[in-house]
């Protein structure tokens, strides 16, 4: 059944839910009571459009110049695939930048840019206090286009040294004009004024000394509610273990099998069990979660293999090193400059404190390295960004993960 806008809404009307089948979960609030209780909105005006609490954490509030949301955790364009707006152009930043409680960003912009432009052909707007932009613009520039210089001869073992820079620079091509892709192309910012005010289009977004964004519409407030916006719990898959769980001397359990644009699945990442001993490859978002719902146990897995840092890939490599303590990360000392860059930044670390929260073992290409007594080889694919495959060999049988490469 395809999506259908929702009515008109007023002061405690419902609003309909709409889904892509009927078993979906709506992602949208069902009904002003149910924002006020949970405490997500507060004074909300009679409105021109709706006010919507996305399933993921954050607001979506329609107005004339388009839909805006408040806040952006990772996966947020899986809640607003569904709606009938379709995937916002336009982000409000609140007061943080990263929930230490979740151990996630809250302004995680960068499947949203991704889709706004390659698929909508526009640039994304993001709403933010002048000191957020700096960190934002980091941190989105090092996801999308990569590190500004590369050179990884030194990580090479054996074999001929990729050339990173030439293929990185092969993606890097604006489909839209031909000539080399940059970042203002993808993403532009409207900064909060003296005053705390943000205009566009005939609509004023307002930070106010109460905490609290207001938005008008053409001068007329339509939605009020507090810029300290909740995470909800994890979303979760619906599955009931039968038996209890014994991890097998080799093999691969799965923790999601979709991808960032997928509305309906987890996003890929999974186990992989060496000698009864979890490595976790490119943890997902609230995999944490995910192991207690499944009843396994956290402490059978004690490592993190990080393939590249885009957000699919390393969105729950953090929250899971926040966690569970201090983590063995696996990965090449270029990645590793990638994830230190990107949320170091977030979180407001010094690069000292930020490397004492886990152990980085730095991998070498095409040099085997023995983790919980399986035999690793590591390879560069062919991606936008840094990225790596790797191939392990334990008890006469072996596993070939590619990571994501154009072949």
């Amino acid at each position: 059944m395809r999506p259908q806008a929702p009515g008109r809404s007023v002061l405690g009307r419902y609003v309909r839910h709409w889904a892509e089948d009927e078993s979906q979960k709506a992602t949208l609030v069902s009904s002003y009571d149910e924002y006020a209780q949970g405490g997500y909105l507060m004074n909300v005006m009679p409105v021109k459009g709706l006010v919507h609490k996305l399933a993921r954490g954050g607001v979506l509030v329609e107005t004339s110049a388009g839909p805006l949301q408040f806040g952006a955790v990772p996966e947020t364009i899986k809640d607003t695939m569904l709606t009938a707006g379709g995937v916002p152009a336009i982000y409000v930043v609140g007061d943080r930048l990263f929930s230490t409680k979740h151990g996630i960003s809250l302004a995680d912009l960068e499947f949203p840019i991704y889709f706004n432009f390659f698929a909508q052909r526009r640039k994304t707007i993001c709403v933010c206090q002048p000191s957020q932009k700096r960190v934002i613009a980091a941190i989105m520039r090092e996801a999308v286009l990569g590190p500004r210089k590369v050179d990884v001869s030194t990580e090479i073992a054996a074999g001929p040294v990729p050339k990173l820079a030439d293929e990185i620079a092969y993606f890097r091509r604006n489909p839209l004009a031909g000539n080399p892709l940059e970042f203002e192309d993808m993403l532009e910012f409207l900064l909060f004024d003296r005053t705390g005010r943000a205009k566009l289009a005939g609509v004023e977004i307002q930070r106010g000394s109460d905490g609290q964004f207001s938005v008008k519409d053409s001068g007329e407030l339509i939605a009020q509610f507090p810029m300290e916006l909740p995470v909800p719990a994890a979303l979760e898959e619906t599955h009931v273990r039968v038996a209890p769980f014994h991890p097998p001397a080799f093999g691969i359990t799965f923790i999601g099998t979709g991808h960032g644009f997928d509305p309906n699945t987890m996003t890929s990442g999974f186990v992989i069990w060496v000698n009864h001993r979890g490595i976790l490859v490119d943890p997902p978002v609230n995999s944490t979660e995910w192991f207690k719902k499944e009843e396994i146990n956290p402490k059978l897995i004690d490592a993190i293999i990080l393939t590249h840092c885009h957000a699919d890939h390393d969105g729950g490599t953090l929250q899971k090193i926040l966690s569970e303590g201090r983590i063995k990360v696996y990965t090449t000392p270029t990645i590793m400059g990638s994830f230190v860059h990107k949320y170091r930044q977030l979180v407001g670390l010094s690069r000292r404190h930020f490397d004492a929260l886990f152990d980085f073992v730095p991998i070498s290409i095409c040099e085997p390295i023995r983790i919980h007594g399986g035999e690793f080889y590591f390879h560069y694919t062919l991606h936008s960004i840094p990225c790596v495959g790797f191939e392990v060999f334990w008890g006469g049988k072996s596993f070939v993960y590619t990571s994501d490469t154009l072949y």
